[in-house]
């Protein structure tokens, strides 16, 4: 991952171009990232948002990805990805143990 002053650039293993997310805002209850590039097209302009609240237990961590078109295919494929990550990352706040999904 890299980056150009607000905007992450994401790389993939076999995709050719980054995914660039600009942080709108990163403070203790919200992170907000929007898709300010052209790729993936099926991306362009959707947001990406981390909820964050404090429970007796722990963090409640609430996410989102919104404004694709009502009839884009891709949904199950992007749903089932971040289902993915977000157990991932689950385990790693518990145990401590990265568990990459992606490995470059």
């Amino acid at each position: 991952m890299n980056r150009e002053d607000e905007v992450l650039l994401f790389n993939f293993p076999g995709v050719p171009e980054p995914f660039r997310l600009r942080r709108d805002r990163a403070d203790e209850g919200r992170v907000v990232w929007v898709n300010v590039g052209t790729f993936p097209p099926h991306w362009a302009g959707t947001t990406i948002t981390w909820e964050l609240t404090p429970t007796a237990e722990g963090t409640r961590v609430a996410f989102s990805h919104a404004g694709f078109p009502a009839d884009e295919s891709e949904i199950p494929m992007i749903s089932e990805t971040w289902g993915t990550l977000m157990n991932h990352l689950k385990g790693y706040a518990e145990t401590g143990v990265p568990q990459p999904f992606f490995t470059v």
